[in-house]
C-alpha cells in the first residue's frame, strides 16, 4: 500500500461538495477517495458484479480499487481519465440527447439493485469517443423505498427542457441557458415552446409527485400507528420505478423526433479540407511530434476523422450545431478519438465570476499540442471585426506548442493578400514567438506554421 499525504495531491476543481468522496490527481492519474459512510454502497456495487456490468455497458467510467491510502478516506479507487473534459453547453444537441438517455439507462440498472443517483444534472457525464459515460461514482446511493427518482426535477431543467428548446429550433437560447447551474425554467419553456409542450413534460413530474406524496402519507401513518412497519411492498416499489422509467423514455423519444432537433448546417464539399491538405498537415504534426490537435474551420469535418485514424486525439470545434452533430454520430459509430464541440474561439466561455469557481476554462480543458485552422482566419477577422492579434491570441489560448493556419491560395490571378499574410505572421510571432509562411502551397492552400518558444512571453497562453 502507498500512503499519500493530502498536501501532495491536486484536488479536482469539480469535486468540492460531495459528502461521499473526493476526486484528486496524482502523477497524471485520476483517483477518488471514498468516505467511510459510503462504503456499504461500494461493497454492494462490487459484491454482485453490478460495477462490472455498468462499466461493460458503457454507462459508468472504468473504475478499479487502488493501492493508495489517504487520511480521511476508507478506500481509494482509480478512474480511467478521459482526455478532454467537455460541458453540456458545448455538446451538439445529438450528444445532449444521448447523455440524457445514458443517465436514464443508468438509473434503470441501478434501480434493479435498489440504488439510484443523488444528482440529476449532466455535469457528471462526459463524452468519450462519441459516447456519453457517467463519471461520478459516489453519486450512486441507496434508493430506499423511492419508487421514483427524487432528483428528476434537476434532470428536467438540465436535460429535458434544453431538449425541448432544441426541438423548437432556438439552439442559441438553449445553449446559453444550459450554461447556468439552474438550467431552463418551466416558464421559459412555456414562453418559447408553448403551454402544451410544458404540460407534456410536466405530466411525468406530476405523476412522480403523486408517488412521493403516497410514500409520505404512508410514513405519517406508520408514525401514528395506522400502517404496518414493514414499509412499502418491494414489488410496488419496483413497479413504480418501471413506470417512471417508461414515462421518461417516452418523453425523450418525443424530443428526439423531427422536426427541429438540429438546425440545418452547411454540408458542402467546398467547406471541407481536401484529402491532400489533410495529409500534408498530418505530416507537419507528425514532424512536430504532436499527439493532440484542435481543428477549426473546414478542418473540423472529415479532416478530424482522418487525423484520428493516424493516431491523433482531436478536438473538432465549430459554431455550427448541425456540423458537430453529424460528426458526433460518425465518431460514435466508429469510436474515433474525436471530441466535437460547439465552440466560439473568440468567446469560449459564456461567463466568468465568483459563481464559476468550479468551472475550468475551455482553453485549459481543450488545450492541445497544436491548433489547425483551415480557411477561417480571414473571415474570423473580417466578419467579427477583430484584429489579427485577436485571431492569434484566440488560437494561441488553446495551443501548447504551436498552430497551423491554412488559407486558400488565390493563385497567380487571385487577389493579392500579401498585406493580410504579413499582418497575420506578425501577430502569430507576437503570440507564439516563431512563425513562417511556407514557400510552397499544399493542395492549393497557403500554409503558415507558428511554434511556441519557451523563452517567449507571448499573450496566447
Amino acid at each position: 500500500m502507498t500512503r499519500l499525504e493530502n498536501g501532495a495531491l491536486q484536488a479536482h476543481p469539480h469535486s468540492i461538495c460531495d459528502p461521499n468522496g473526493r476526486v484528486f490527481l496524482h502523477g497524471g492519474r485520476l483517483f477518488r477517495g471514498l468516505r467511510a459512510g459510503w462504503m456499504p454502497v461500494w461493497e454492494r456495487l462490487r459484491a454482485n458484479g453490478l460495477l462490472t456490468r455498468l462499466v461493460e455497458a458503457g454507462l459508468l467510467v472504468e473504475t478499479v480499487p487502488s493501492e493508495i491510502e489517504m487520511e480521511g478516506f476508507a478506500a481509494v479507487v482509480e478512474h480511467r481519465r478521459i482526455p478532454f473534459l467537455t460541458y453540456p453547453h458545448e455538446w451538439p444537441s445529438a450528444a445532449l440527447y444521448d447523455a440524457a438517455v445514458c443517465v436514464v439507462d443508468l438509473i434503470e440498472e441501478l434501480g434493479r439493485e435498489g440504488l439510484m443517483l443523488q444528482d440529476g444534472h449532466l455535469g457528471n457525464v462526459l463524452l468519450d469517443r462519441g459516447r456519453p459515460v457517467y463519471i461520478d461514482l459516489t453519486s450512486i446511493i441507496d434508493a430506499g423505498e423511492h419508487a421514483i427518482w427524487p432528483s428528476y426535477g434537476e434532470f428536467e431543467v438540465a436535460a429535458v427542457y434544453p431538449l425541448v428548446l432544441y426541438k423548437t429550433g432556438v439552439e442559441r437560447i438553449a445553449r446559453m441557458l444550459a450554461w447556468v447551474d439552474e438550467g431552463v425554467f418551466p416558464g421559459e419553456v412555456e414562453a418559447i415552446a408553448g403551454r402544451k409542450m410544458l404540460e407534456r413534460c410536466s405530466r411525468v413530474g406530476r405523476q412522480d409527485a403523486f408517488e412521493v406524496l403516497r410514500g409520505r402519507i404512508h410514513g405519517w401513518m406508520q408514525r401514528l400507528g395506522f400502517a404496518p412497519d414493514e414499509g412499502i411492498a418491494p414489488e410496488r416499489v419496483r413497479d413504480g420505478r418501471r413506470r417512471f422509467i417508461r414515462r421518461v423514455r417516452g418523453l425523450l423519444a418525443d424530443l428526439q423526433s423531427r422536426p427541429g432537433l438540429e438546425p440545418v448546417g452547411s454540408d458542402r464539399a467546398a467547406d471541407r479540407a481536401s484529402p491532400a491538405l489533410v495529409d500534408g498537415v498530418a505530416g507537419i504534426l507528425e514532424r512536430e511530434r504532436a499527439t493532440t490537435v484542435l481543428c477549426a474551420g473546414a478542418a473540423m469535418d472529415d479532416a478530424a476523422e482522418v487525423l484520428a485514424e493516424r493516431g491523433f486525439s482531436v478536438v473538432a470545434a465549430s459554431g455550427d450545431d448541425a456540423r458537430c452533430g453529424r460528426l458526433f454520430r460518425r465518431v460514435r459509430e466508429r469510436r474515433r478519438p474525436v471530441w466535437p464541440v460547439v465552440l466560439d474561439l473568440a468567446r469560449p466561455t459564456p461567463g466568468e465570476g465568483v459563481g464559476d469557481f468550479a468551472t475550468t476554462p475551455a482553453a485549459e480543458r481543450l488545450a492541445c499540442d497544436f491548433v489547425w485552422v483551415d480557411r477561417m482566419a480571414a473571415t474570423f477577422v473580417r466578419d467579427r471585426r477583430l484584429s489579427w492579434s485577436h485571431f492569434a491570441r484566440a488560437i494561441g489560448a488553446f495551443a501548447r506548442c504551436g498552430a497551423i493556419v491554412t488559407e486558400a491560395d488565390p493563385g497567380e490571378h487571385g487577389r493579392d493578400r500579401s498585406g493580410e499574410s504579413s499582418a497575420m505572421l506578425a501577430a502569430l510571432r507576437e503570440t507564439f514567438g516563431e512563425a513562417e509562411a511556407w514557400r510552397d502551397s499544399i493542395a492549393d492552400s497557403r500554409v503558415f506554421v507558428a511554434r511556441r518558444r519557451l523563452d517567449h512571453g507571448g499573450s496566447g497562453r
